[in-house]
């Protein structure tokens, strides 16, 4: 095999981040130890590469669960409170939020704050909120999806609900926020 074939294919695996299977095992130069001038350059370069494929990045990064979990705590939080226009805080305040339930899809900020104060207009229509089951998974630096089960405690004419809920959370410059939720009520 030649120098620059056995080359080729060492960097052809080394840029691809994966092990060597096995090269031949002729000697890098048949006369001793010198070697190409260009196998000479290319060497610290892929011994660097090397490198930098072998080093692990920690993701998601570290802390990224517990900052969407605080989210869905004030969510939780502001709607006990009875506070609707906090509660919507949490959600991207956009006419590119889309929020769908009940076989409707409700579009933008303005109009899901006023779909949620037209069904939920008194503290006993809104109950106590908590949500269970709940799994985030990070997606990239910037998406988040989240999946879990809410339970309204509510007394009177309304009873109690439960359903589901997906959400995907974009980070933006003010923080994690909601840009899709889709929640669905269970019979």
């Amino acid at each position: 095999m030649s120098n620059n074939s056995l080359l080729h294919q060492f960097l052809r695996r080394a840029f691809a981040c994966e092990a060597p299977r096995s090269f031949s095992s002729e000697p890098v130069s048949r006369r001793g130890a010198s070697a190409s001038p260009t196998f000479s350059i290319i060497w610290p370069i892929v011994a660097l590469s090397l490198t930098a494929c072998s080093v692990e990045t920690s993701f998601p990064p570290p802390g990224v669960e517990k900052e969407i979990q605080a989210i869905l705590d004030t969510q939780v939080a502001e709607w006990n409170r009875g506070d609707i226009p906090a509660f919507m805080e949490t959600y991207v305040k956009s006419d590119a939020l889309r929020f769908a339930s009940g076989g409707t899809v409700q579009r933008g900020w303005e109009e899901t704050l006023q779909r949620y104060q037209r069904r939920y207009p008194t503290d006993d229509a809104m109950g106590r909120l908590e949500f269970e089951d709940l799994e985030i998974k990070v997606l990239s630096e910037k998406w988040a999806e989240v999946h879990g089960r809410y339970r309204l405690y509510r007394e009177g004419d309304y009873g109690n609900a439960t359903g589901l809920f997906t959400l995907l959370m974009q980070r933006t410059n003010d923080g994690w926020k909601i840009l899709h939720d889709h929640t669905s009520a269970a019979p």
